[in-house]
């Protein structure tokens, strides 16, 4: 019997592992690991950290989090929403069951599911497919590079009932 993949979930900006959880606990009760991932960039603010320097550290994160269990012999698969597929998409770079198979390795990323992700050609970046303008200007402060979002229910979940929205980070 093939053990079944391990889940790794990579939330959008904004957000954390946590939005996962009506699915994650549905998921951990058929059987599932799973795992969220906190993006170093996403809710410093909220921890009383400095800003993380950006993407790279994103990146570093989730791939630290997929060799975490590929190394273990586990076969993987990358949930990503939103910012986290791009991040997610780069993490997994040579970590395919193909490019593993062929270095003599059975582990591996299997599956790379994008829900509402972007999806960016290589080498261009979110701005770029944003004409180079940040998100909604009623809805986000720039502060240098780092992007804040003004409220995130409305924005994100306004369709969650109020008992649902009451755990999101505000």
């Amino acid at each position: 019997v093939t053990p079944k993949p391990v889940l790794i979930f990579v939330p959008g900006g904004w957000h954390t592992p946590g939005t996962f959880a009506p699915t994650t606990s549905l998921l951990s009760k058929a059987g599932y690991i799973t795992i969220g991932v906190s993006l170093p960039t996403i809710g410093s603010e909220l921890r009383n950290e400095p800003p993380r320097q950006g993407w790279n550290h994103d990146v570093a994160e989730i791939r630290r989090v997929l060799l975490e269990y590929i190394d273990q012999g586990r076969y993987v698969a990358l949930i990503v929403h939103s910012y986290g597929g791009t991040a997610g998409s780069e993490a997994c770079r040579d970590l395919s069951k193909i490019r593993r198979e062929s270095q003599g390795l059975k582990s591996s990323v299997i599956k790379l599911v994008y829900m509402s992700a972007i999806l960016l050609d290589i080498g261009h970046y979110i701005w770029e497919a944003k004409g180079g303008k940040p998100f909604d200007a009623n809805r986000t402060i720039m502060k240098g590079d780092p992007c804040y979002a003004t409220d995130t229910v409305p924005w994100f979940h306004n369709e969650r009932s109020p008992r649902q929205q009451e755990n999101i980070p505000k």
